[in-house]
């Protein structure tokens, strides 16, 4: 290209000095276009063969933990193959269900105790670290089982939690005043709950308890007062009636 400027930039001082004729600096510019035509067909292959090589080119949309590869190197694909998966671990979903009583206590409290954190108990028994927030729950319940999902978002700095692992969700709850008693010491007789109490002269009574909340061998109940006093253990060696030697003991 550069021979030709330079042979055009001649062909000009020939012409002016009417040396050659005119018609020999058209011939030269019109080389001068024909090259820069096919300079410029060039670079659009250039930018086709680019183009070309990006297709085998497979780039991450998002940075994240990758799975097995399903293919190995060299082997025939169709369009639309999978090739591997992709987990984004900065922050993960937990999904879980609640009955419908859960639910209309969640909606009841949550503006006053701040139910949207939640904690996750993971599948060894350990809580995780980070709370999550509760963002999204669903329009209906599932008429089968009663029951209508819940989804919460943990943080993962730690990229601990993994696409497909299980574990609980522990929804928090405050409660004021409550009387909370062990599993261990109620019984039931016809879908109703029952424990033992002693009285003054340390006979063993009858009383009916509504359990409010379910704790980890305990149980929140009502229909008892704290000066109350209940058998905590041997539960299944009383009878109504009979009478006891008191010995006061802490359980928590």
């Amino acid at each position: 290209m550069k021979t030709l400027e330079i042979g055009l930039k001649n062909t000009k001082e020939l012409v002016e000095n009417k040396i050659v004729s005119k018609s020999e600096q058209e011939v030269a510019e019109a080389k001068i276009l024909e090259n820069e035509a096919k300079i410029e067909e060039i670079k659009t292959d250039i930018e086709g063969i680019k183009l070309q090589m990006s297709f085998s080119q497979i780039k991450a949309p998002f940075s994240g933990v990758l799975n097995r590869h399903l293919l190995k190197t060299g082997a025939l694909v169709e369009e639309g193959t999978a090739l591997t998966t992709l987990s984004n671990s900065a922050e993960v979903f937990a999904y879980f269900n609640v009955s419908e009583k859960e639910y209309l206590d969640f909606i009841q409290k949550k503006k006053s105790n701040n139910l949207e954190k939640v904690d996750l108990i993971l599948a060894n028994g350990e809580k995780y670290p980070q709370k999550g927030t509760i963002e999204t729950i669903e329009g209906e319940f599932d008429q089968a089982t009663g029951n209508i999902a819940f989804r919460a978002r943990f943080s993962n700095p730690e990229k601990v939690l993994r696409h497909g692992a299980s574990g609980k969700i522990r929804l928090n709850q405050s409660v004021k005043g409550a009387i909370v008693i062990p599993q261990k010491s109620t019984f039931e007789v016809q879908d109703k709950t029952y424990i033992y109490v002693v009285n003054t002269q340390n006979t063993v009574e009858q009383k009916s308890v509504t359990p409010i909340v379910r704790l980890d061998k305990l149980y929140i109940v009502d229909g008892i007062s704290s000066q109350e006093r209940i058998l905590f253990e041997g539960i299944q060696t009383v009878k109504v009636g009979d009478k006891v030697n008191v010995k006061t003991v802490n359980f928590r």
